[in-house]
């Protein structure tokens, strides 16, 4: 199965990757990913990396973009990039999806580690 994912930044782009592996089982599939350059670029631009996907690889299954909400409501923003995904890119053969981070991915790491453990099964230190 080949999908894609389109990260704000590099340091979400890191935490996905590993959250997928822990999600679903990707065996030896490996990701096509993309990397934005921050929040404003992504908002603006995410949809050309999905065009590419959409053009190079005609066999993806599944795109995911993810980005943080920087103290915005989640819903709004993942209804702010459906409504550019559809002005931009009208009907995909594939399954386009948002992940809004509700929190910034910088607090996962400062939470107490039995609570990231507990609730996602990895240990982390």
């Amino acid at each position: 199965m080949l999908y894609g994912v389109i990260a704000e930044d590099g340091y979400i782009l890191r935490a996905v990757r590993v959250l997928i592996s822990r999600i679903v089982d990707v065996g030896n599939d490996v990701p096509e990913c993309r990397v934005m350059n921050g929040k404003n670029d992504f908002l603006a631009n995410f949809w050309r990396y999905v065009k590419e996907f959409q053009y190079r690889f005609p066999q993806i299954h599944k795109v995911m973009a993810v980005c943080d909400a920087d103290d915005e409501p989640p819903e709004a923003v993942e209804t702010l990039l459906a409504s550019r995904a559809n002005q931009r890119l009208g009907g995909l053969p594939f399954p386009l999806t948002f992940h809004v981070i509700k929190r910034e991915l910088e607090t996962w790491w400062i939470a107490e580690p039995q609570s990231i453990a507990a609730a996602t099964g990895f240990q982390v230190s």
